[in-house]
């Protein structure tokens, strides 16, 4: 409420004839209350406090068109005044009737631009007409006026994840709970941020990839095609797979999905099959458990079974992960048993996220001893590797990105593979 109008309520206190009414509906008792402003605004049918009060009892017993007929009939009479503006713009934003909604608040916030609920409340405008960005600037306004206000950082998160700016979320949230904001409603954010969310449910890519050699090698070819869908809780999916290498080739599907759990914990599921392999494993599965703690950090079990036609391999890993602001910073390791000894291999990722979570630069790099693909058969030995590799993603429209990449591979007496990789997304 404006200190105008609060002004003009304290003054009337005392001989109000709507006593009762006031009371019904500070307790709550917003049923009561409208009958009560009712019964006497119809010997007072033009009373100010009497529309207001009504209005606010209708709009809070869900009744918001009848609400807005009477705030309008309250601005026939005073037309600047910022309260009924307000809750007519509040009423008509729940009927989604956002254009409306937009100029009652922009009435109020630049006129009245020290009034922290019109800043909320249009900044909740924009947030439901999926306008994010502007919502972050109105709520941006709401934080100035009160800093210390949890609710409005809280907003903020809202609009920076519906903007799928995660690094700024997390930074709000946080803010949020050391003001002591509503835990359950930030968990419940948080939560939804571990495993990156998709921007809309499906989506559709494909990528090619071609490594050369600084031997005699032929040149090896990937081209990888999937769908995926995305639910509450998850997404799955389908891709498909052809490879050539050492003048072979090879056709694979694979089922990729991922499922939120408890708190900041999900999971990984891949199984991946090739009929007739030659350059790749029979069949592959791979499970990898995530579980954020603390502040952005995340650590991770994974385990790998690789079936080859003379060999099968489990492969065990644990890595830690940090979102650190607009970076995510990550450190792996990876153990495979042999009959004597273990071969053991590492590596770093550095990501670097731009406007959103779906423009990003990364590097991985990674050294070590692993099992590598030598021959057509396959054939696999143990030899120690070094790789580097970038990749950039960006979207040029929220429904249509690109993606590409370089790589440097270096497999101890084996030649050395230099890669690049093209790909395009699209999703509706």
């Amino acid at each position: 409420m404006s200190p105008i109008s609060f002004c003009i309520l304290l003054s009337t206190i005392s001989v109000s004839p709507f006593t009762e009414a006031d009371r019904a509906l500070a307790r709550g008792e917003y049923d009561t209350a409208i009958r009560e402003y009712r019964r006497v605004l119809e010997t007072e049918p033009k009373s100010y406090e009497g529309r207001f009060g009504l209005a606010r009892a209708l709009y809070y017993t869900g009744k918001h068109a009848e609400a807005v007929e009477v705030c309008s009939s309250i601005l026939e009479d005073t037309p600047r005044d910022p309260d009924t503006h307000l809750l007519r713009g509040r009423a008509l934003a729940v009927q989604e009737r956002f254009e409306e909604a937009e100029k009652d608040l922009l009435f109020v916030a630049e006129n009245y631009p020290k009034y922290g609920d019109a800043w909320s409340a249009l900044g909740d405008v924009y947030l439901w007409s999926k306008r994010p960005e502007q919502a972050v600037q109105a709520y941006t306004k709401w934080i100035e006026l009160e800093p210390d206000n949890p609710d409005a950082y809280l907003a903020r998160a809202k609009a920076y994840r519906d903007n799928r700016q995660f690094s700024l979320t997390r930074r709000d949230l946080a803010a949020a709970r050391s003001k002591g904001g509503d835990a359950d409603e930030i968990d419940r954010i948080s939560n939804g941020l571990n495993r990156i969310p998709d921007a809309l449910p499906w989506e559709f890519g494909m990528n090619y990839s071609f490594q050369s050699f600084n031997e005699d090698r032929a040149d090896w070819h990937e081209t990888t095609v999937y769908v995926k869908r995305s639910f509450s809780r998850g997404s799955l999916a389908v891709e498909s797979i052809r490879v050539r290498r050492f003048s072979s080739w090879d056709e694979a599907v694979a089922l990729d999905g991922y499922l939120d759990l408890w708190p900041d914990a999900y999971i990984n599921l891949r199984g991946q099959v090739t009929p007739e392999a030659d350059v790749l494993s029979d069949s592959e599965y791979a499970v990898e458990l995530f579980q954020g703690f603390g502040d952005g950090w995340e650590i991770s079990g994974r385990y790998d079974y690789r079936n080859y036609p003379d060999n099968n391999l489990d492969i065990y890993g644990i890595s830690l992960g940090k979102y650190l602001g607009d970076w995510y910073l990550r450190a792996r390791a990876s153990f495979l048993p042999e009959d004597d000894h273990t071969l053991d291999s590492y590596g770093v990722t550095v990501r670097r996220y731009l406007t959103t979570a779906d423009d990003f630069i990364e590097i991985n790099a990674g050294r070590g001893k692993e099992m590598v693909t030598i021959g057509a058969g396959p054939q696999i030995e143990t030899h120690r590797t070094y790789s580097f590799s970038f990749r950039l993603q960006k979207f040029v429209t929220p429904h249509w990105g690109f993606t590409l990449g370089a790589n440097y591979d270096d497999q101890e007496e084996l030649p050395v593979g230099r890669g690049v990789s093209a790909g395009i997304i699209t999703r509706w």
